[in-house]
Formats: structure tokens, sequence, C-alpha cells
């Protein structure tokens, strides 16, 4: 795994995640059953469509996503306290 220290939604964090698939896109890769998502097609394009152009489409932020943005740093050092497990502030990509 690549570890990159950058803000999340930051201009780096998007440069850095254009193109690649990631954790929030897996649905649309794969269903819970094992099964090649119908969206797969869709997704890889979108990928493709982000490294050939350099331009990544920001995407939907509900409030609940903003409050969780907002108090990710707590919640991780709070589950870090929890579990007795040390935690790097990077972002991983």
């Amino acid at each position: 795994m690549k570890i990159i220290e950058c803000s999340q939604r930051s201009p780096e964090w998007y440069e850095v995640k254009r193109g690649i698939p990631s954790s929030s896109g897996f649905s649309d890769i794969i269903t819970s059953t094992g099964k090649p998502s119908k969206s797969a097609m869709g997704y890889a394009q979108e990928l493709a469509a982000e490294r050939i152009s350099g331009f990544t489409e920001l995407s939907y932020q509900s409030r609940a996503m903003e409050e969780g943005s907002r108090r990710e740093e707590e919640s991780r050092v709070g589950v870090g306290k929890n579990w007795n497990i040390q935690q790097s502030p990077a972002e991983s990509i």
C-alpha cells in the first residue's frame, strides 16, 4: 500500500486518486454476493475518463457526510484508544 499524506478532498487528494478505484466505489465493481456489478462498465469508463482528461468531477457530499469528515480525526483517535492501536493520520489511497 502506498501512503500519501494530504488532506481529504484537497486538490492533492483528488490528483492522487484520479482514475483509481476506491473503496467507496467498490460496490460499482462487485456485488455483496461476489458477482460483477451491473454498473462496473460505467465505473470503469468514469475512471478512464478521469485518467485521460485529468479532471475529477466533485462528488455530492450530504450534511451527514460533511459531519463525518469534520469528526473523522476525533473518531480515529477514539477508535485507536478503544482498540489500543496506533494509527497514522495519513490518508491511504
